[in-house]
């Protein structure tokens, strides 16, 4: 049997303890670029990028991930083109997956 999480009240998170809360602001004002490089690291790495355009994908097929993947793999093989590349075009919209592209 898997345990169940039973919030003392229903209103969201339980409150966390205020040392907690000032450490953290603390360290935001102490490293106020953290946020910035964890973005532009995601924005440039492609593995990000192809998991994000399969999303994209199998939101616009309804299919699973894996299909999605195996989608766009497909279409860049069919295309010669770099799996990277379809997904960039993907997330980018120049380049939407239908029904009828088989």
């Amino acid at each position: 049997m898997t345990k169940k999480w039973t919030y003392l009240n229903s209103n969201g998170r339980p409150p966390i303890n205020d040392a907690i809360a000032a450490l953290i602001e603390r360290m935001a004002r102490e490293n106020p670029t953290w946020g910035y490089q964890c973005r532009r690291r995601a924005e440039t790495d492609p593995l990000t990028t192809i998991h994000q355009a399969t999303g994209i994908v199998l939101a616009q097929l309804g299919v699973s991930a894996a299909q999605a993947l195996a989608r766009m793999r497909g279409y860049a093989f069919v295309e010669q083109r770099l799996l990277i590349d379809v997904a960039r075009d993907v997330v980018s919209r120049r380049l939407q997956f239908t029904e009828q592209m088989r």
